[in-house]
């Protein structure tokens, strides 16, 4: 059976959801903004990337282990990840931090605004592996320490490399990222983060790509843009009629892209594997599908 790491942030989320539309406040024109909302509904679920990854990976039948620094109020949450069998062998516990918090407000329109206190997640750089050599290797957000540490450990190493940069990549420097992108095999993104790395390496997008085996662009409900060996190719996303909640299809895509490219699809029968998997995961409040639809 494969076995992939995961690294990345594992985090207590609060998904807050509020009857308005956020582009509504981003229209006006004001030297301050101060703006209020009613929220329709609140849970407190369990999230954060990797950890989402590795619990979707396990549940269609692949080995996934964390690597992530939780804190000393983990234990509801470790008794979830034993009771869906994710390996949490790697998972760093810090006796004086809390565990990563994350509060994600979505609006009618689908669109989010998430705040993270990083609590222990810093802590994941002390972390060492000790046989980084699995079937694949997926690094994601984390802090920028840990980020580059992990691309250290990978690089040379047989197992393919995902980046994964996410939030981090306003953490990292211009060199960061080159070396990062250096070491990986590809990197998935999202629309925002796509333009920002381009932006800041000074490069087009496909030069970007031609530094790697592939470069996935995710694109939220208008689905996925693949740019591997010259060519381009966009995979719609799956309409889903009964969506409930955002939270956490990105992550459930990359459990189902792995999960394809490891079966020996290719990068675009994953990346359709990846879709109908996010579209699954709209149906549930949080990633983890600890709410079940109504």
């Amino acid at each position: 059976m494969a076995r992939v790491f995961v690294s990345g942030s594992i985090t207590y989320d609060t998904l807050l959801r509020v009857d308005a539309d956020f582009r509504d406040a981003m229209a006006v024109s004001a030297e301050s903004l101060s703006v209020g909302y009613h929220c329709a509904a609140m849970h407190r679920t369990f999230g954060g990337c990797a950890a989402n990854i590795a619990f979707h990976l396990k549940r269609i039948g692949v080995d996934a282990s964390i690597i992530a620094a939780v804190g000393y109020d983990f234990t509801p949450y470790a008794d979830w990840l034993e009771e869906n069998g994710v390996d949490q062998s790697m998972l760093h516990r810090v006796p004086d931090k809390p565990t990563a918090q994350v509060f994600i407000i979505t609006d009618s329109q689908q669109n989010q605004i998430l705040v993270l206190h990083p609590g222990a997640m810093h802590h994941s750089r002390d972390i060492r592996l000790p046989n980084p050599r699995v079937d694949l290797a997926i690094v994601g957000p984390d802090d920028r320490d840990s980020l580059m540490m992990r691309i250290a450990e990978f690089d040379g190493v047989c197992s393919p490399v995902f980046l994964d940069p996410g939030q981090s990549i306003t953490s990292l420097s211009n060199a960061d990222l080159q070396s990062a992108i250096g070491v990986a095999r590809w990197m998935i993104v999202n629309e925002h983060e796509c333009s920002q790395v381009i932006s800041r390496l000074g490069v087009s997008v496909d030069s970007l790509a031609n530094q790697l085996e592939a470069l996935v662009v995710t694109l939220g409900s208008q689905g996925s843009l693949i740019y591997t060996e010259g060519r381009e190719c966009h995979v719609q996303a799956i309409s889903v009629a009964d969506a409930v909640d955002p939270t956490g299809c990105g992550d459930t895509f990359r459990a189902g892209l792995i999960a394809g490219l490891l079966a020996g699809d290719t990068l675009v029968a994953a990346a359709r594997r990846g879709s109908a998997m996010a579209g699954e995961t709209l149906r549930y409040v949080g990633a983890q599908w600890q709410v079940p639809p109504e």
